[in-house]
This record gives structure tokens, sequence and C-alpha cells, in this order.
């Protein structure tokens, strides 16, 4: 069996092809597995810190703006609620790791604020819940919540949405 010059021309050519599809699909494949991830990266920040953390804030507001039609009990939930929401962003999702400086500083001190008055919730009645909730400390952890919130809208497209 012997091949002519056209058909050994034929055999490499379609090999050649072969080889540069096999390679081009290799460098397809790559790129677009690095895109993957770092899409895939964004969606995991948005579902483990900027939910969350626009879900809890969002409550935390709510409790030290409209506590009057909340009621004592309601408000308590919200705030031990929102407290466990910041617990999982911070210990176990790991995604306290996407802020940085000021916002860092921010959640965690709007964390351990909440934490600590939380703590008296069940040893006072409702005439000093209001009166702790109109206090400097919550003004400051409404500050810290409303700040956080705007980030939180900020880099997620679909809350914004929500929110129109």
């Amino acid at each position: 069996m012997y091949f002519n010059a056209t058909e050994i021309i034929e055999t490499v050519s379609d090999q050649s092809n072969l080889i540069s599809i096999i390679i081009g699909s290799g460098i397809f494949g790559s790129v677009s597995t690095l895109i993957f991830r770092h899409f895939d990266g964004i969606n995991k920040k948005k579902a483990t810190l900027y939910y969350p953390l626009f879900l809890a804030c969002s409550a935390i507001i709510e409790v030290v703006t409209e506590y009057k039609i909340l009621g004592p009990v309601n408000c308590e939930k919200q705030l031990i609620s929102s407290s466990k929401t910041l617990d999982q962003i911070i210990y176990n999702h790991g995604s306290l790791i996407y802020l940085e400086g000021n916002d860092l500083r921010k959640l965690l001190q709007m964390k351990t604020s909440v934490d600590r008055n939380i703590q008296f919730f069940e040893d006072i009645s409702w005439k000093s819940f209001e009166d702790m909730l109109k206090n400097k400390e919550f003004a400051e952890i409404k500050n810290d919540a409303t700040y956080l919130l705007s980030i939180s809208k900020n880099n997620v497209k679909t809350l914004r949405e929500i929110l129109v």
C-alpha cells in the first residue's frame, strides 16, 4: 500500500487540523474555566456576604426606627435573628474575608453592640427597652447598619432591582 504525495499531504493536513482543534479547545476550555471561577467567586461573595448582610442590616434598621409598630417580642426576635445572621457571616461562611478596612470595622462594631444589648432584653421592661433604642449606642448601630446596607445594595445588582 503506497501513498502518493497528494494523499500524504491530505492525511497530514487533516491531522494538523485535528491537533489545532484539540489545542484550541484546550485553550478555550482553560479560559472559560477561569471566567467561570471568577463569576462563581463573585456569586459566592454575593450569596455568603451581601445577601445575608442586607437582611441583617435591614432588620436592625427596622427595629431601631419602627420599634413601636413591631412591639417588644418582634423587636427581640428580629435583633436575635440579625445577630445570628451576622454570626453566620463572620464565623460560618468565611465571607468576612471579603470586607476590608472601615467596612470590616463597622461590621464587627455593630455585631458587638447588638450582642451586648441583646443580653439585656429579658431583664428590662418595655419602657427601658425603648429608652435603650433611643440611646447613642443604638444610633451608632443604626448608622453602621445603614452604611453596610448601602454597600450590600451597591454590590448586588439583584438587590437594587428588588428594592426599586
